[in-house]
């Protein structure tokens, strides 16, 4: 790889691993440049431009499959020459070097992540469905939210803001779904008759979203779609006004799993530039067992439901609601978990370490890892019983993890107490509102049936089932 200008030093021994050296150098053009300045003076097969600049659009680029010479990519100062379409190993026909973002949602992590990533230079369609429309309208107008807090601040002036899946996902290859478990149904179903091949869809979180929306998928006809999901939200936020979010921690060790898990690294990369310090995991399935909300949630809000009821949440829900014996309860709901993923395969780290990984808060016990938080102490307790922290992490959570582990052996018997004492105070069933086995269409898959599922995406049922040789 030649370089010249000042990206010699980043570039000029570079390897296709060398992923790292790829996004610095990617985004000191990708965020300004709507074109790509190619000259090609070895192209005389294909046509004669001697040291003349020809501006090719980066998607364009991606439709030239046959053009198969050395090309020149000029970059603010510096100029890069590729051997055909790669670049530090990267395929320039899968990426766009607008690093346009679609983000699919419209709550708080939506809005706090759109403003984040415009701040930081990358174009940003944000997009919610036309039933759930009327949140974005503190926004629509002007198409402003203004971002507070520790990342970056002022405001930002987002692309587009829009209903319309299909121009959302049109804009962009890269979609960002940030919307709650129970809405990944209705974006999949919406999503489906537009969804190419060269989209990734990154569900933030997903708690085994991305199995969900492949059975979807397979049965609407859609194939060849990477479906990714990341183990928490981005950031520790909330929406403090109509139109304004709040930013109080952005998590540095972000967990993610792709589906085809062969997938992963591409994914990685795309991802690499939003969010710092994203790690892999080795499949979709070992990431959807590694979210912590689930694990944390639903034991510290019942056992704090008195509390939520009569104070309408007006205390601090981590700092006041996590004691020691909710912490110690919440790391016996964490053990049941881990056990869960080592019958599946996965040696995953306990809660109170995967806190300090994350960057939540200082390496300890769990109740000092929050305690020490400084995000995480901000945050008050939600305003009545009726929370996504039941409601979504019950069903979606805890109850899915606990089908998971009933097929391949594992009892969670904390689990089930809380999916029934919260399917009490829910007011519905927990066990059949969220997802199953079924649902993530892993039912009666033996392990080498899963694992092989989780590699390649490829779909067939076991034919010897559990008890098979």
């Amino acid at each position: 790889m030649i370089l010249t200008g000042p990206y010699k030093a980043a570039l000029n021994h570079a390897q296709p691993e060398d992923t790292d050296a790829f996004h610095r150098t990617i985004r000191c053009f990708s965020d300004t440049l709507k074109t790509i300045p190619i000259t090609d003076p070895k192209a005389r097969d294909l046509h004669e431009v001697g040291q003349k600049t020809t501006p090719y659009d980066a998607r364009e680029l991606r439709s030239r499959p046959n053009e198969k010479c050395d090309q020149t990519l000029g970059f603010g100062k510096g100029v890069c020459r590729v051997v055909g379409f790669y670049f530090a190993g990267i395929d320039l026909r899968r990426m766009r070097m607008s690093e346009h973002i679609a983000i699919l949602g419209g709550g708080n992590t939506a809005f706090a992540t759109a403003a984040n990533l415009t701040l930081r230079g990358f174009e940003v369609t944000l997009c919610d469905l036309p039933k759930f429309g009327h949140v974005l309208d503190p926004v629509r107008g002007q198409g402003v939210i203004h971002l507070l807090g520790v990342e970056e601040t002022g405001a930002a002036k987002i692309r587009c803001v829009t209903t319309d899946i299909e121009a959302a996902l049109d804009a962009s290859d890269l979609i960002l779904v940030i919307v709650p478990a129970y809405a990944h149904e209705p974006f999949a179903l919406a999503c489906a008759p537009h969804l190419k091949p060269e989209h990734a869809v990154v569900l933030m979180p997903g708690t085994l979203g991305t199995l969900a929306w492949a059975t979807l998928l397979r049965e609407r006809g859609v194939t060849g779609v990477a479906l990714a999901e990341v183990d928490t939200a981005p950031y520790v936020c909330r929406k403090t006004a109509p139109d304004t979010a709040t930013i109080w921690g952005a998590v540095s060790g972000l967990g993610l799993g792709v589906l085809p898990a062969t997938e992963t690294a591409r994914v990685r990369d795309r991802l690499a530039p939003l969010f710092p310090g994203i790690r892999a995991y080795p499949t979709a399935m070992a990431c959807g067992l590694a979210a912590m909300n689930p694990v944390v949630h639903p034991a510290g809000v019942l056992m704090n439901a008195g509390r939520i009821e009569y104070s309408h949440g007006e205390f601090y829900f981590y700092e006041e609601g996590v004691s020691p014996s909710v912490a110690e309860t919440i790391m016996a709901v964490d053990a049941e978990r881990r056990a869960i993923a080592k019958a599946l395969g996965y040696d995953l780290i306990a809660a109170d370490e995967a806190f300090y990984r994350a960057g939540f808060g200082p390496r300890g016990d769990l109740w000092a890892a929050i305690n020490g938080s400084r995000m995480l102490t901000q945050l008050k307790a939600p305003g009545s019983l009726d929370s996504r922290w039941l409601t979504e992490d019950i069903p979606y959570g805890l109850s899915t993890w606990h089908d998971v582990g009933a097929q391949y052996g594992v009892d969670a018997p904390l689990m089930r107490g809380l999916v029934d004492i919260g399917s009490v105070v829910m007011g519905f069933d927990g066990w059949t509102a969220g997802r199953s086995v079924r649902e993530l269409g892993i039912e009666g898959m033996d392990l080498d049936s899963l694992n092989a599922f989780l590699q390649t995406g490829e779909w067939r049922r076991s034919s010897q089932g559990l008890g098979g040789d």
